[in-house]
């Protein structure tokens, strides 16, 4: 029922400012959105967030060289999420979303629609599993220096982490990500493997 909806609408102003490039931007952002939660029996919970964002980029005035006009780029954004919890040991997220984001360092604005996924698995009181992809694709329409660019991107990762005592956590991790995109030279992919060893005193870390 109603009871397990809330729901506002959320304000947003952000003025945010790149440095140490040529193509560093200065950007002023105002977004405006509906929020709404619902939870179904404690183990069901949908997220929405609707609205449209503006952001405003403007060329570093001080570097010599540096392209001087203004960009804007409008649209609608927002994020549609899904989470399941399947026991209390094992849960499940789903998102998809549009978004107004910056590209390296801020030299552009572009649109970045797409969907995400996770599960988290905790396999023991000291193993726990982790899961995650997202399918990204960016568009950088009209505006800034990479006109009519479109990138696609995969990213998946998997990480486990194994509390060997109470102050020692061990984290082997594995992250694939392989972008193609229209300008050549920025395609790529790439896989990291790693493996981390964290002490710590006092609290536990989390996560």
């Amino acid at each position: 029922g109603l009871s397990h909806l809330t729901a506002g609408l959320l304000a947003q102003y952000v003025k945010g400012d790149y440095t140490g490039s040529a193509d560093a931007t200065s950007y002023n952002e105002n977004s405006l959105q509906l929020t709404a939660d619902y939870a179904v029996a404690d183990f069901n919970t949908f997220n929405l967030r609707l609205g449209a964002t503006q952001r405003r980029l403007s060329r570093n005035e001080d570097v010599p060289g540096a392209d001087q006009r203004d960009d804007r780029v409008n649209g609608f954004t927002g994020a549609v999420g899904y989470t399941r919890i399947f026991s209390p040991k094992t849960s499940a997220n789903l998102e998809v979303f549009r978004r107004i984001d910056n590209f390296v360092a801020g030299t552009d604005a572009l649109i970045d629609t797409g969907v995400s996924a996770g599960v988290n698995w905790q396999a023991t009181a000291k193993i726990s599993l982790s899961a995650r992809y997202a399918y990204t694709r960016s568009d950088f329409g009209n505006n800034g220096l990479d006109q009519n660019r479109d990138d696609r991107l995969n990213n998946g990762s998997f990480e486990l982490n194994y509390d060997v005592l109470r102050w020692l956590r061990l984290r082997p991790y594995v992250v694939y990500r392989d972008r193609d995109s229209t300008s050549q030279d920025d395609s790529f992919s790439n896989t990291l493997v790693g493996l981390e060893l964290r002490a710590h005193f006092g609290d536990e870390p989390n996560g």
